[in-house]
């Protein structure tokens, strides 16, 4: 029986080497169609949700977007357009999480994002590939910290409603379970508090159920059913892979401009 060493060495001997990263990338059809047929995100996608592009094009506010749930607002007169899933890959390519580093075959494979407005809950639904390990077939936990990291920023973003932006202050993580790779995981995220300039998030990593009856629900049940609030999005029966929560300061566009 080979030993654990050796295990791990043939483990990378066995791994193809990835094509050079191109900020053009998209699932294939039939990933997207896989996924996209999950009970749990077919519901996400076919409600009222705000569904967001992961990779959204950014345009000028125009003056009547002002109450338009199609436009997410940002500083300095911006606005992410969601009005259709149509994605902008060369605004991200610097991006570590979205753009060619880590967005490609057998990295992150496919990601999406759903904003409810009335629990002002972001779900971001990612499917983490085989390049993208630690341990042999496990999600790296770094990876796991940055998607995290990246969904917290997401969901500032949108609690901001483009009155100021952040930077991340804290980032706490409680890894609970192994995240086997390929993995199709549900990030939820929502604001815990707001005190002053601080902003406190959390959030909860989870495998997704593939039955019809998840046991998740998004009308409202009583939270004291669950556990948390990832649990009752996506369901009693999902395996808690990690926690996390983080510490963001708002930053106006002045200090921001005073740094560079």
């Amino acid at each position: 029986m080979p030993s654990v060493i050796e295990s791990i060495q043939n483990w990378m001997q066995s791994r193809s080497v990835p094509s050079s990263p191109s900020t053009g990338y998209s699932p294939s059809d039939a990933l997207v169609q896989e996924i996209e047929s999950i009970p749990l995100v077919k519901k996400l996608i076919d409600t009222n949700m705000i569904v967001i592009p992961f990779r959204p094009d950014v345009v000028d506010q125009a003056s009547d977007t002002d109450n338009s749930a199609e436009f997410l607002k940002l500083p300095g007169g911006k606005a992410l357009n969601i009005t259709s899933r149509n994605e902008n890959p060369n605004l991200w390519s610097h991006s570590l999480v979205r753009g060619p580093t880590l967005y490609g075959d057998k990295r992150i494979e496919y990601a999406i994002q759903a904003y409810d407005t009335k629990d002002q809950v972001l779900i971001n639904i990612a499917r983490f590939g085989q390049d993208v390990a630690g341990h042999p077939n496990v999600v790296h936990g770094g990876l796991q910290a940055a998607f995290f990291d990246d969904s917290f920023g997401t969901m500032f973003a949108v609690a901001a409603k483009g009155d100021f932006t952040g930077v991340t202050a804290n980032l706490n993580i409680n890894y609970r379970s192994p995240m086997y790779a390929p993995a199709t995981v549900a990030f939820v995220l929502w604001v815990e508090k707001i005190e002053g300039r601080k902003v406190f998030l959390k959030a909860e990593a989870r495998s997704i159920p593939t039955e019809a009856d998840t046991e998740a629900t998004t009308d409202g049940d009583s939270p004291q059913e669950f556990k948390s609030i990832g649990e009752k999005w996506i369901g009693k029966g999902s395996v808690l892979f990690g926690e996390a929560t983080a510490l963001f300061i708002k930053v106006s566009k002045e200090q921001l401009e005073q740094k560079k």
